[in-house]
């Protein structure tokens, strides 16, 4: 058997992992999308894989993602939508984007006429509120305290967070009228230590039984797909190799025995061909396998015991990304603002 013959049967079995540990940029995200919002036909996916791509991104393609958000609903007259995203935009920067706080005031005068402020604290601080929105394809979802814009009516909001039960809360708006609601959650009471999902950290002591109770993290799944797949390669190094080490075993024993001395050289030459065509094939293939797979699993292993606990938006924590086009926006009838960035 030839090594190229082998070829295929490796990458066969390295696509999937390579499907698994491939994550796309965040930044490519972002300017895939704004190509898509190009369309109307697309927005809805546009917006869609804009909040994706906020999910991963960090630093500079955040807040590009951020202005690009707020700037997709402002052009679709979601001015509640557009507002939350611009405005965090606007103080991840320090506040020194004039045309950030020019597109804020525009915002800002659209929601006044018929449109109440709202802020949402919670106890405990730092908890999750899921607002409806008017719009787009998904929840907005921020940490409180945070502000929202509201049309007059009764609307409800979700608070979550870690150890407490989740509230719904219905809040009656009248236009015009800004008011804060503040959301208190109660803590979930642990009897025993909770040792569900893949990896937890413990170490919080529930106040209520005096027991120590475990905080469950979720590890994404393409993690133990790239331990698995390191494995199951490792495997096939171990399992190639045996089949090689055969070959040979049944090579040296068609060969062995006297031979006349003229003949020596031919079956000398003749054994080392077949030892070349038959076994070393299988030899090449074990020890790439060996490697892959080895570096696969002590990769996906690593990550297992590294993994923390996902960071909320709209401030995740990632690593650098590539280069992101910021999308300009038109608002207003015939005037507005235009603009457009680029990092």
């Amino acid at each position: 058997m030839k090594i190229w013959m082998m070829l295929p049967l490796l990458a066969a079995l390295l696509a999937p992992i390579a499907a698994t540990a491939a994550d796309e940029d965040p930044g490519e995200m972002a300017n895939r999308a704004m190509e898509l919002f190009k369309s109307s036909e697309t927005r809805g996916e546009a917006l869609t894989l804009y909040h994706k791509a906020l999910g991963k991104a960090a630093g500079k393609v955040r807040i590009g993602i951020l202005k690009n958000l707020g700037k997709a609903y402002g052009g679709m007259d979601l001015y509640a939508e557009a507002w939350p995203y611009l405005h965090f935009a606007f103080l991840s920067e320090g506040g020194i984007d004039l045309k950030i706080r020019d597109a804020l005031d525009f915002v800002r005068k659209k929601l006044s006429l018929d449109h109440a402020q709202v802020r949402v604290e919670t106890v405990p601080a730092r908890s999750v509120v899921t607002f409806p929105g008017q719009g787009g394809p998904q929840p907005h979802r921020f940490r409180t305290p945070a502000t929202w814009w509201f049309p007059p009516g009764k609307h409800t909001i979700k608070v979550t967070h870690d150890g407490y039960l989740a509230k719904n809360t219905t809040i009656t708006v009248k236009r015009g009228v800004p008011f804060t609601e503040t959301v208190t959650l109660k803590e979930i009471k642990v009897a025993v230590p909770v040792k569900t999902g893949t990896t937890g950290e413990t170490g919080k002591t529930d106040m209520g039984t005096g027991k120590e109770k475990t905080a469950v993290r979720r590890v994404p799944a393409w993690k133990w797909a790239l331990l698995g797949g390191g494995l199951a390669l490792a495997a096939g190094g171990g399992a190639t190799w045996m089949v090689g080490w055969d070959r040979a075993a049944w090579l040296n024993d068609e060969f062995s025995g006297h031979v006349a001395p003229g003949q020596v050289d031919a079956r000398t030459a003749d054994f080392d061909q077949r030892w070349e065509d038959e076994v070393v094939p299988f030899q090449l293939s074990s020890y790439v396998l060996w490697g892959v797979g080895g570096a696969a699993a002590i990769t996906g292993l690593v990550l297992l015991l590294t993994d923390g606990p996902p960071p909320a938006r709209p401030t995740p924590e990632a690593g650098p990304s590539a280069g992101l086009l910021v999308l300009p926006a038109v608002w207003g009838d015939g005037g507005g603002i235009s603009f457009g960035l680029q990092f």
